[in-house]
Formats: C-alpha cells, structure tokens, sequence
C-alpha cells in the first residue's frame, strides 16, 4: 500500500545493515521488472544462519558539533536546530523452540529494524508588513474614524529610485504605488485607474476580513522592505522501518522464504511562520509516506 501526499509510487527502503547483496540494472531489463523507465536495483535481505549473529547502532548529528550555514551567516541568525538520531538492531539464526523444534540446518529467521529521528531548522526568509504599516493601522483601528489614513508610504521610499510605470494616458508613477481600484475607467486602449495620493489609504476602504489577514502575520525581524522576517522553523521527520525473513530448506534442491517489510515516514515540513499564516505552499505541511 501506498500513501504519499498525492499517491505517488514508493518503495520500501530496508536498512543498510540488512542487504545481504544488490544488483544494478541499466538497459535490457527482463519481463519482471515492467516498464521501468530508469536504473533499477534490486536488493537481497539477509538470511539466518545456524548461528544467533546480530548488530546495533546508533548514528548521531547535532548543531552543537557544526558550524551555521552559509544562509544563516549571511542573513546575521543564530545556527539553527539541528539533532539526527539514525540506530537499529539486527538479529538472525535458527528457528529454535525448546523441546518442541530444532531448526538447526532446516529453519532460518532475520529480522531488522531502523528508526530515524531529524530536527532540522529550515533558515527561510519572507516579507510581512512593516513596524510603520502595522502602527498606521493600529492608529486607524484605535480613532474609530473611517476617514483615518492608513500610511502604506514606506513602500515608495523602500522602492526609490526603482523604475517606474506609465499607463495609456502617459502618467508615470514609481514603483510600489498603490491604485484606487474605485477610479478605474476605459480610454482608449483599455482602462486606468487614479493611485492612493501618497499611498495613505482610507481606513474604512480596507475589508475588515484583510485586516484580520493582516494582523496574523508576525513581527518583521528587519528595517528592510521585502524580505524583512527570517525564522529557521524546525522540520520533523520520524522515519520507522523493519523486515522479518523466514527460510526453510526441504532439501538441497528446495528452498522457501517469505518476507515482510514496513517503512514508514512521516514527516511535517514547516512554512516560514508557523501557526494560521503559516506562509507555506504546496509540499509542506504534514506528509506521510508508508510502504508495506
């Protein structure tokens, strides 16, 4: 079964510590393999033997033992989160149940079981409303006057010197100027609208639903225009995976085995804000992807 974000074919992956041996194909791929369209591996779990042989391991990552990275540096922020935990266990011999079956040369069994556990701090930047928007509009809110002008002029002095546009009646405005959509009217050529007069907006022109949009996004972590919030919100990821092998030799010539294997990966892949305005897109959210 497969179940991953929009049913994408998965396949399961067993530990490293569990493949006996592996083979690669490139080209001329026999009727079994179907259609496939790339490289295909294929890989053999590991048998019992007629002695009990097994392995642990713990593989460990941690922020305290790296340096920040490139973008962390460059953008002045402390090194994000980062803890990897990758251990599992591996155990194999014979079927053995005392006084009632000895499987020594007839019965195998394997088994194995990997689980991975990252915290990873995602550095990404983003663009909210600045310190001068939001106390424009908190000063509009507080009047109760609907002919407060709510001061969104930082956007031409952040975009100074920026080049500008020029609609069918030959006026040229700068860059960022916001336009009245209530003066919009067809010339010749198609249609023009009046800009905001120093983009100061009435308060009662605003839609109260994108003023409560509004008032959800955090705090900027910068005095710049665009691209003012960073934030280095932690992804998880809880990988969980296992195989059970069971061999049985009749004879010489006749051999059986039968396997079951799980993995298991959910994950949540953070957007740059966290909590309602969370700021993300396609691909991130709450994942799951299991094979059986």
């Amino acid at each position: 079964m497969v179940d991953f974000l929009n049913g994408t074919a998965f396949v399961v992956l067993p530990s490293v510590d569990a493949i006996q041996e592996f083979k690669a194909q490139t080209n001329n791929y026999s009727a079994e393999i179907g259609r496939a369209g790339g490289a295909v591996l294929n890989a053999t779990i590991k048998s019992g033997t007629n002695q009990f042989r097994g392995n642990v391991w713990e593989y460990l990552r941690n922020d305290k033992l790296d340096a920040a990275d490139f973008f962390e540096d460059a953008g002045g922020r402390s090194k994000g989160e980062f803890r990897q935990n990758q251990f599992g266990a591996t155990i194999g011999g014979p079927i053995i149940i005392p006084h009632i079956y000895n499987g020594t040369n007839k019965t195998f069994f394997f088994g194995d079981y990997e689980g991975t556990r990252i915290r990873q701090g995602t550095p990404q930047s983003s663009t909210v409303p600045t310190v001068a928007e939001r106390d424009s509009l908190k000063t509009c809110e507080s009047s109760g006057s609907p002919a407060c002008l709510v001061d969104f002029s930082d956007v031409l002095t952040g975009l100074a010197g920026s080049k500008g546009t020029t609609d069918l009646l030959g006026r040229t405005f700068p860059l960022g100027t916001i336009f009245d959509p209530a003066t919009t009217r067809a010339v010749s050529g198609g249609f023009v609208r009046d800009p905001f007069p120093g983009n100061m907006i009435p308060f009662n022109r605003l839609d109260p639903s994108a003023i409560k949009l509004f008032e959800l996004y955090p705090l900027p972590t910068s005095g710049e225009l665009v691209n003012n919030f960073t934030a280095s919100p932690v992804r998880r990821e809880n990988v969980n995976r296992f195989d059970v092998r069971v061999d049985r030799n009749f004879s010489e010539k006749d051999q059986f085995f039968a396997r079951v294997s799980y993995f298991d990966d959910p994950q949540f892949k953070p957007g740059p804000f966290g909590g309602i305005a969370d700021g993300g897109g396609f691909n991130q959210g709450d994942q799951i992807a299991t094979s059986r």
